[in-house]
């Protein structure tokens, strides 16, 4: 389950860091109001780790979340993505891999590029 981005933030700030991180990647790939960042992920090179604040510039309704996170570690979200051609589902999937090194924290996504393009 996720958490819904437009409840209100004080349900988020309840929450822990770690289930608000994974609330968040798992609402960064299911939303389609969030396809900005999977078209921006998808625009850096496979392998690339790169800080989450880039790839969401310009999806404000994510920003409060983002400052959340920050301000709770004092560190950014760092993601990736690596194309899984051995995916028993078929052609086209990839894995998206998000981190916090503070935490160790992680959580990696199966997703299929076909749908997005």
């Amino acid at each position: 389950m996720t958490l819904d981005i437009d409840r209100n933030i004080e349900k988020q700030e309840e929450m822990d860091l770690e289930d608000q991180l994974s609330c968040l990647t798992a609402d960064l790939i299911e939303y389609k109001k969030n396809k900005m960042f999977l078209n921006n992920l998808f625009n850096v090179e496979s392998g690339q780790w790169t800080d989450i604040n880039t790839l969401c510039q310009g999806i404000n309704h994510l920003q409060n979340q983002l400052e959340l996170i920050e301000k709770s570690c004092d560190e950014q979200l760092t993601v990736t993505w690596l194309d899984y051609p051995l995916s028993t589902m078929g052609e086209g999937y990839c894995l998206i891999i998000f981190y916090l090194e503070s935490l160790h924290w992680d959580n990696i996504a199966l997703y299929n590029r076909k749908d997005f393009i």
